[in-house]
């Protein structure tokens, strides 16, 4: 916030001197040479597009009183009616300068409240890391792979149920608030299945018909929406999972990653009509001291040092 405070006054300051300055070579070059008030224009134009209302009225106001001084007053040689063309062009311009900056501004606001209510939405779907669960403690971190952006569409979860430790990890196609949406769908199917379910198939069933479901309340078509995810529970030291279309993990022992290959990927929930077979499940194994990271496409690669748990297994969340 600073830096933009800095930056924005950097930039009246110059359109400011930009003014001035055009206003004293106006006044100086013999008038037998081209007028410069075509080029002074470009200050409240400028201030419109970057600065605040206050700032691009003093530019504006300091760009109409020079422009009348310089065209009614100072320079010589000008016609009446060039004086009053040049002077009503300037303060239409002014005017419109006013009024574009004042919808740009009412724009950013709208969506600054749009993003925040969607980050607060997402931050109420989303649990903090670390996650504890029973003997197993998941740390991460979490960053929208777009600059700026507060809302993304990965979700994650890591529960103790009476079946093990489960735990999900997923990239929701879109973004924002329809995003939200179907992860909510999702996550609340995973939280519900997850306990009552000793299959992990079943849970993964759960998921799938939940994201139907919420499709056909929001009157969207089943192929529309769908979600790539990584379901898995804990067999002792190793994991059983269940690939939905999603980035494999990496199981992390000393001191080097090895990306999980699996045998029959399966395809993202939501889709999952178009294959003949069921998913099925793929066990990893974990050696003693080892960690697991899971991660979406917003991580280009594992990041060890990321992973601060001292207790196996942990997994980071970067979409």
């Amino acid at each position: 916030m600073l830096a933009r405070l800095d930056w924005g006054r950097g930039v009246f300051a110059a359109l400011v001197a930009y003014v001035v300055l055009i206003s004293v070579l106006d006044v100086a070059i013999p008038d037998t040479l081209l007028r410069l008030a075509s080029v002074a224009v470009l200050a409240p134009v400028v201030a419109a597009a970057l600065l605040s209302l206050r700032q691009t009225g003093v530019v504006c106001a300091l760009y109409l009183v020079l422009t009348v001084l310089d065209y009614g007053l100072w320079i010589p040689g000008i016609s009446v009616q060039n004086r009053l063309a040049v002077c009503v062009s300037a303060l239409a311009v002014c005017v419109v300068s006013l009024l574009v900056c004042w919808v740009r501004l009412q724009r950013e606001e709208r969506i600054k409240r749009l993003r925040l209510t969607a980050g607060a939405a997402q931050r109420l779907l989303l649990r903090s890391f670390p996650l504890l669960a029973g003997d197993i403690v998941a740390d991460g971190f979490y960053e929208a792979a777009e600059r700026e952006a507060m809302v993304g569409g990965d979700i994650y979860e890591v529960l103790w149920t009476p079946y093990g430790v489960r735990m999900v990890i997923g990239d929701v196609r879109g973004k924002g608030l329809t995003a939200i949406g179907a992860s909510a769908a999702v996550l609340n199917a995973f939280r519900e299945g997850a306990y009552r379910e000793p299959d992990l198939r079943t849970v993964v069933e759960h998921m799938e018909q939940g994201l139907l479901r919420w499709e056909d309340r929001s009157a969207r078509e089943p192929e529309e929406e769908f979600v790539t995810a990584l379901i898995a529970e804990t067999l002792g030291r190793d994991l059983r999972v269940i690939d939905c279309g999603h980035v494999p993990p990496f199981v992390l022992a000393g001191g080097e990653a090895v990306e999980a290959r699996f045998e029959e990927p399966g395809l993202p929930l939501g889709l999952a009509d178009l294959a003949a077979t069921p998913r099925r499940w793929q066990d990893i194994k974990v050696s003693s001291g080892g960690r697991v990271l899971m991660c979406t496409d917003g991580s280009s690669r594992p990041e060890v040092r990321r992973v601060s748990s001292t207790r196996w297994p942990s997994g980071c969340a970067g979409g």
